[in-house]
This record gives C-alpha cells, structure tokens and sequence, in this order.
C-alpha cells in the first residue's frame, strides 16, 4: 500500500511540473547540478540530428547508384553514367562514405571517389584522400590518392591540421601495418615534426599499450572530418581548439 501510494503522488507531481512552470516568473534552466538547457545547445543538437539523417539519406542514394551502375555491370554507357552521377557527391559530409561503399569496386569507380576529393580543393578532401594513401588494402590506388594529395599540397603550400591527425590516428593505432603506413605517408609529405608521435608510439607497442585499435576504422575518418574546429598540432604541445583538443 505505501509504495502504490508512493508512485501517485509522484504522478501527480509529475503533472503538476507544467503548472509550476507556467506560474513561475523565472524560467527552469537547470534540471539537476551542471545540467542547463539553452537555445544554443539545443539548436545544435537539432542541426546535428539533421546532419546525420542527411548523410544517412545520401548513403542510401549511393548504394543505390552503386547496384543500378557498377559492381558487376559491364556495359560502358551504364558505368559511364554512374560516374557522371556519382561525382554530384561533394559534400564532405559523405566523405568517408564514400570510401566505404565503394572500397570492392572497380578502379574507374575508384579512382572516381579519389577526384571527388581532390576536386573539392578543401582540407576535408585532402584529409580523406591522406586517408585512403594510409589505409588502402590496393597498392595502385594508395598510390593514386598520394598523387593528388601531393599535387594538391603544391597547390595550397602546406599540410592541414585534419592530415595531421589521419597521420597521427595511424601512428597511435597499435597495429604495425598501421603504424608503418602513417610514418611511410609521414615521410612522403615531410611531416619530419611527427617523429616524436612515432618514437611515442612505438615505445607504446614495446611496452604492450597499444593505441585505440585499427586506424582504418571509417568512423575514425568521419570523425577527423566532422570536426567543425581542429586544435593546431605541432610537436607535442596540447593546443586547445573548439570543442577539440589534441597533441
């Protein structure tokens, strides 16, 4: 008896918060210590939720695109087509999904998403392409992506902070292969600032700590992508960003 007592008065708490509220001259910003709610944050969680849905509605049209075009279809026209639709994806948003959906399919396809990245001249696409000349099981188009990412380089004259965390997302991986491929793209960029990262890494794997599993994990990608504000890294001072901090 006294529990069901209990569970109606806190009902009829419950339903009487809204009145309280609505006699209250001052508004309820606070529910619980260190918890406020303001119109800032909450338009932010609503444009993130927006931005998730949208990359999860252009996911669908490309696997979509990619069953009607490629895989095992052969005829040119039809592939042709594709590739022309295909390459309407710039957003750097669908960036990293890009590389996962099409990372079976044919060179043409392929080498396609490489340009798409390139072509978007940001920082964005040069990070993803730093990401498939790291992580790509395909030595030719590891080589492919390097390519552009060095041309594009000479273009805008330096590295990005977003290629500078790919390069250190391979360094503190924990798998050899991984860390070998970071410090081979390190070389081929002249990040020579990333030599300590490496020597840290590597007395970590010796010592049996090893990173934060494999650095060719997509969502890692989406992640360095998605940032809206990168710390600046430079030896291994921790320089803090918005929202981001790092090494």
């Amino acid at each position: 008896m006294r529990r069901v007592s209990c569970l109606a008065a806190c009902v009829m708490t419950a339903m009487a918060l809204p009145a309280l509220a609505q006699d209250s001259k001052e508004p309820i910003e606070t529910i619980g210590p260190d918890t406020t709610f303001t119109p800032e944050v909450d338009a932010a969680q609503r444009e993130f939720a927006a931005a998730k849905k949208k990359v999860r509605v252009m996911e669908q049209e490309l696997r979509k695109l990619r069953r009607a075009h490629f895989g095992t279809i052969k005829r040119v026209d039809i592939r042709q087509e594709g590739l022309a639709k295909l390459r309407a994806y710039t957003e750097p948003s669908i960036f990293a999904s890009l590389i996962e959906i099409f990372r079976n399919d044919a060179e043409d396809v392929r080498t396609a998403v490489l340009d798409i990245f390139s072509d978007a001249k940001n920082d964005s696409g040069d990070a993803a392409l730093a990401w498939v000349s790291m992580t790509d099981r395909d030595e030719g188009i590891r080589a492919a992506a390097l390519d552009r990412l060095q041309r594009r380089l000479a273009e805008v004259g330096g590295v990005s902070d977003r290629i500078n965390l790919v390069v250190l997302k391979g360094l503190r991986s924990g798998d050899e292969k991984q860390m070998a491929a970071a410090a081979e793209l390190a070389g081929n960029l002249g990040l020579y600032e990333v030599i300590p990262w490496l020597i840290s890494a590597q007395v970590g794997q010796s010592l049996g700590g090893g990173g934060g599993g494999s650095g060719s994990n997509q969502g890692d990608l989406a992640g360095i992508l998605g940032g809206q504000q990168l710390a600046f890294i430079s030896d291994l001072t921790p320089v803090g960003g918005d929202r981001a901090v790092a090494f």
